[in-house]
C-alpha cells in the first residue's frame, strides 16, 4: 500500500511512502519509504519509520537537501540525501496523543510540510486542534500552533510570503450532543499567524475530501455522491481561497479515487474509475486533468488497466505527476506531453 508520493524540487527524485510489492516504482521494504532516481528508474535510498511503524507521509525540503519521513506512530526521520544517512529523528507526539498510534489506535501523524525557507518542518496530526512546527537545524519543537478546538486539519500550505494556512472541517454539535452520522460540517481555512479563521463555509456535506494548493491559490472540495442517482458520480467544487466562495466545478466521468491540485493552483488532477455496470468487469481507470479556474477538461488518458489509484502528487514545478496503483507501483507522467498547448495560463 502506498500512502504518499513526493518529488524533489528539481524533479529528479521521487519518494514513495509505503510499498508496491509487485514491482515498478515504489517497490521496497514493506512499511518504509523508498527514494527513486526518475532518470535511471533505480532506487537510491530506503528509509524506515522512526518508531517502527508504517510510513505515512514524505516531503522534500525546499533546497532538496533533506527528505522528511513520518510514520503513523508520530515519529519523523530527517534523511540527508547527499550523505545517505539519518540527520535527525523527531518524536512528534505531545502528551495526550494516542500511545497506541500505528498499532491499531488513531494515527499521531497526518502530513508533513516544510516552510518555504526550509527552517521549519510542520507536522500536522489527525488529532484536532494542534499543529507542530519543528526547527530543522536543532530538532527542537519551536512552536505548537493551536487551532479551534474541534478543527481537524486535512491540508496545510504556505503562501509565497511564508504565512501558514490550514484547511479542515468542524462538525457543530448541540450542547451535550454526540455524532449520529451525516452531520453537516463547516469547512474552515485557518490563518495560523492571526490565530483565527480566514473564512468558513457551511454546510459542505456530503464532502469526502478537501485540498489546498501549495501557494494557497485554490481550494478543491470533493463531493462524491455515489448513492444518489440524481447527482453526477463525482464532482469537484473549486473555491477561491481568498473568501471561500465557489469559483468553478469539475464533473468527473465516474467515481474519484484520488485528487490533487497543482502547486500553482492552475491544474486539477483526478484518478477516476469508470462508472460501475452490473454484470461487467470494471474498466481501466483514467487520469483526468482540468483547468482549476474554470473546471474545463484539458485531458483524459488511460491511467491503469486494473487497480485503483490511491495517491496522486504533482512535482513542485508542475512538470510531472505521479499516481500509485496498489501493488502495481507508481506511474509518472510528463504533463507537457499530455497537455501540449492545453496547459492553463497563470
Amino acid at each position: 500500500m502506498v500512502y504518499g508520493i513526493a518529488f524533489s524540487p528539481d524533479s529528479q527524485l521521487m519518494a514513495v511512502a509505503g510499498v508496491a510489492s509487485k514491482g515498478g516504482l515504489g517497490r521496497g521494504a514493506r512499511g518504509g519509504a523508498s527514494v527513486w532516481n526518475l532518470g535511471t528508474r533505480k532506487k537510491v535510498a530506503a528509509v524506515s519509520g522512526a518508531r517502527n511503524s508504517d510510513v505515512a507521509a514524505v516531503a522534500f525540503s525546499p533546497e532538496g537537501k533533506f527528505l522528511a519521513v513520518g510514520d503513523f506512530g508520530g515519529g519523523v526521520v530527517l534523511w540527508d540525501l547527499a550523505a545517505g544517512k539519518q540527520a535527525l529523528a523527531i518524536d512528534a507526539r505531545l502528551p495526550g496523543d494516542d500511545e497506541k498510534a500505528g498499532e491499531g489506535g488513531s494515527p499521531a501523524l497526518f502530513g508533513l510540510e516544510f516552510s518555504p525557507d526550509g527552517r521549519w518542518l510542520v507536522v500536522y496530526p489527525s488529532e484536532k486542534g494542534r499543529v507542530r512546527a519543528w526547527n530543522v537545524a536543532t530538532g527542537r519543537r519551536e512552536e505548537t500552533w493551536i487551532t479551534a478546538k474541534d478543527l481537524e486539519i486535512s491540508s496545510l500550505a504556505f503562501d509565497p510570503a511564508g504565512h501558514a494556512y490550514g484547511l479542515g472541517f468542524v462538525i457543530d454539535l448541540p450542547e451535550g450532543g454526540g455524532l449520529v452520522g451525516n452531520e453537516p460540517a463547516r469547512l474552515v481555512l485557518w490563518d495560523f499567524a492571526a490565530g483565527k479563521p480566514a473564512w468558513s463555509r457551511s454546510p459542505v456535506s456530503p464532502i469526502t475530501g478537501a485540498y489546498l494548493s501549495a501557494n494557497r491559490r485554490r481550494v478543491a472540495l470533493i463531493d462524491q455522491s455515489l448513492d444518489d442517482p440524481k447527482r453526477p458520480p463525482s464532482e469537484v467544487l473549486l473555491l477561491d481561497p481568498a473568501n471561500g466562495k465557489p469559483a468553478a466545478t469539475y464533473r468527473a466521468s465516474g467515481p474519484l479515487n484520488s485528487t490533487a491540485l497543482g502547486p500553482d493552483g492552475r491544474l486539477l488532477a483526478c484518478i477516476v474509475q469508470p462508472s460501475p455496470v452490473e454484470g461487467k468487469p470494471r474498466g481501466a481507470s483514467e487520469l483526468q486533468l482540468a483547468d482549476a479556474a474554470t473546471g474545463r477538461t484539458l485531458a483524459r488518458i488511460v491511467a491503469h488497466e486494473t487497480g485503483d489509484g490511491s495517491e496522486l502528487a504533482f512535482s513542485a514545478d508542475s512538470r510531472l505527476i505521479g499516481a500509485s496503483f496498489g501493488e502495481a507501483g507508481v506511474k509518472v507522467w510528463d504533463l507537457a506531453k499530455i497537455l501540449g498547448g492545453e496547459a492553463p495560463h497563470p
